[in-house]
Formats: structure tokens, sequence, C-alpha cells
């Protein structure tokens, strides 16, 4: 995944993820991955699919880092 964030030239990105244990072992994989392609993670955070709340925090988060939400 961090080659394909590398491929389009982006060298500075946020991760958001749901709380399970699949996703945490990405996102754990991915932020690894991408400190060998010279990608920086400013912001990573997760939260709770049974939570509105919760994912609107999770949102705010990453826009409140200064990283483009897509």
């Amino acid at each position: 995944m961090a080659r394909l964030v590398r491929t389009f030239a982006w060298r500075h990105v946020a991760v958001i993820a749901e709380q399970t244990l699949w996703a945490e072992s990405f996102v754990s994989s991915f932020l690894e991955s991408a400190r060998r392609e010279n990608v920086t993670v400013i912001a990573s955070s997760t939260f709770d699919a049974a939570s509105p709340a919760s994912r609107a925090l999770a949102v705010r988060e990453l826009t409140d880092s200064g990283a483009s939400v897509v």
C-alpha cells in the first residue's frame, strides 16, 4: 500500500481505520512500509464502527492534522 501511495507521489498521508484486529494489523504494517518508502504519516486515527461519534471524532482528528481527506 505504501508503494501505491508513492506511485501517486504523495509524501505525507493520514490513516483512518476501524478498531478491529485486522485493521490495526494492517495499519501497523502500513506504517512500517511507509517508513521504508519515505512516506510520512502525519496522523493516524481509529474509530469504533458502532459509534457515529467515534467515526466523527476520527475524521475530525485527521482534518485537524492538516491532512487532505478524500
